[in-house]
């Protein structure tokens, strides 16, 4: 009986740490690659807008997931947070602001979803900028050369082994890919994507060690989403339109 407790104990922590490498790969690749397309939108010389929407009106929340999805267990937040502060530096100078991160666990399918929403300067070439950026996605040649770039800071064996266009339907401008990544001698699957509704950019990425179909689905977590930010932006617009009439 002794042995089959410790044998479940082994078992659970095995689980914990795959939990654990899968949220850390997943961030990291979504960081990374959202820093690198903000970092060619936003000029040096520009600050980033101001909100136009309130972050708590934008963000995932875990009742738009599937059931078994929960908030990542608090003991693994600082160690993430410390490992994702890591790469900013690395790829950009600019302070770029970042809104909204979630990370959302299944203990069960060891399926994790994270992803951010972030403020792009409101002015025409910047947004410009980041929809160009955003066909880098669905680019075999992008995604080597971030693995090859990342490869020392990530602590983890990985290698991307497929990797094929997912486009997303959802936004002003949008953009999506599934990887398939070799890591502790497992196969996980990633659908990560991109998506900007006015001047709010979204990254999100559902990442997978099962071989089946993953419960969330990215199009519709993204559309999700979507729908928020149009809503808390005509939420805003009425505020805004509301004080100027008090004013005259």
């Amino acid at each position: 009986m002794k042995t089959g407790v410790n044998d479940s104990l082994q078992v659970s922590k095995c689980r914990r740490r795959s939990l654990f490498t899968v949220a850390v790969v997943t961030s990291t690749l979504l960081t990374p690659f959202s820093v690198e397309i903000l970092n060619a939108a936003t000029p040096s010389t520009v600050q980033l807008a101001q909100k136009t929407v309130s972050p708590a009106t934008t963000t995932l929340r875990v009742e738009d997931l599937p059931a078994g999805f929960e908030e990542i267990p608090s003991a693994f937040k600082p160690q993430l947070a410390a490992y994702l502060s890591n790469f900013v530096p690395l790829l950009t100078k600019q302070n770029l602001q970042i809104n909204d991160y979630f990370v959302y666990v299944n203990r069960d399918t060891l399926e994790v979803v994270s992803g951010f929403t972030t403020t792009i300067p409101n002015q025409p070439l910047s947004l410009l900028r980041f929809d160009a950026n955003l066909r880098q996605v669905e680019q075999p040649q992008y995604w080597q050369q971030l693995f090859t770039k990342l490869q020392p800071q990530i602590g983890v064996a990985a290698k991307l082994l497929e990797h094929q266009p997912n486009r997303l339907n959802v936004g002003n401008s949008s953009a999506g890919a599934t990887l398939a990544i070799g890591a502790l001698n497992q196969r996980a699957q990633v659908d990560i994507g991109s998506f900007r509704r006015g001047n709010v950019g979204v990254f999100t990425a559902v990442m997978s060690l099962n071989h089946t179909t993953p419960q969330a689905s990215l199009q519709e977590l993204a559309t999700k989403l979507d729908s928020r930010i149009v809503q808390a932006t005509a939420n805003s617009r009425g505020q805004r339109s509301e004080m100027r009439s008090l004013v005259k």
